[in-house]
């Protein structure tokens, strides 16, 4: 059912699960408001992260790690190997073996549900401390945002940064390509801005204009902490 009426319909166009009516004027604004919708700053929707160094934030979920008690080693955990190469994000997934040692972003099986989402240190003396994700429960991330976020953290720390993939449509776009399930906080600035695309050699792919996309490459390599790679420009047909 439309949530606004005929005066909207036919300046609104649909990009997948988006509604946009593109450069609305203040009549555009008053009949939206007289059909009871509010508006939502860009921020408050996206709930975008602060930026901060990768070291200060891996440090930040080490510290809570530590503070959990050591307890009895499981066999039920998937971990996201950090010495795996950051561009293929499935292939880095494993099944943990006995002889892992270190931290490890992971997921870990429960009875009924979706694995959980967590933070695994593993000893070799088969004891491990576990922090599950996210930190708030309650809170506006999910533990996959959270975890995304952390493993590219990781990355950098560990010198092995996570490339976003940047190449010229030949129309007059830029196409952007992640290695790696974006946070929901990327995607929906990035489902502002752009529009999702398949790429054959990324992950998960959006489109830009030119101008966006010259803010949203240094914006997602300083959230995520990623190097930029220039790919050939596409090939007009």
């Amino acid at each position: 059912m439309p949530i606004v009426g005929e005066a909207l319909q036919d300046q609104i166009a649909e990009v997948g699960y988006l509604r946009r009516i593109v450069e609305p004027d203040d009549e555009v604004f008053a009949s939206l408001d007289a059909y009871g919708l509010d508006e939502v700053s860009d921020s408050d929707w996206t709930g975008q992260p602060e930026t901060v160094p990768a070291a200060e934030f891996v440090d930040s979920y080490l510290g809570e790690l530590q503070q959990r008690p050591l307890s009895a080693a499981t066999d039920d955990f998937r971990i996201l190997d950090p010495e795996s190469p950051p561009r293929y994000y499935r292939g880095r997934w494993r099944p943990a073996v006995a002889s892992d040692s270190g931290v490890f972003v992971a997921r870990r099986r429960q009875r009924y549900g979706s694995d959980l989402w967590c933070l695994v240190e593993v000893h070799d003396d088969e004891q491990y401390r576990l922090l599950d994700l996210p930190l708030d429960p309650i809170g506006v991330l999910r533990g996959c945002d959270e975890a995304w976020r952390l493993q590219a953290a990781i990355d950098f720390v560990n010198g092995n940064a996570q490339e976003l993939r940047v190449r010229g449509t030949g129309r007059g776009g830029v196409q952007l390509g992640l290695p790696a399930p974006p946070p929901k906080w990327l995607q929906r600035r990035w489902d502002l801005l752009g529009q999702p695309v398949r790429v054959p050699w990324a992950l998960f792919g959006y489109e830009f204009s030119t101008a966006d996309a010259r803010d949203e490459v240094p914006f997602a390599c300083g959230h995520l902490w990623m190097q930029s790679r220039i790919e050939q420009e596409e090939k007009p047909e």
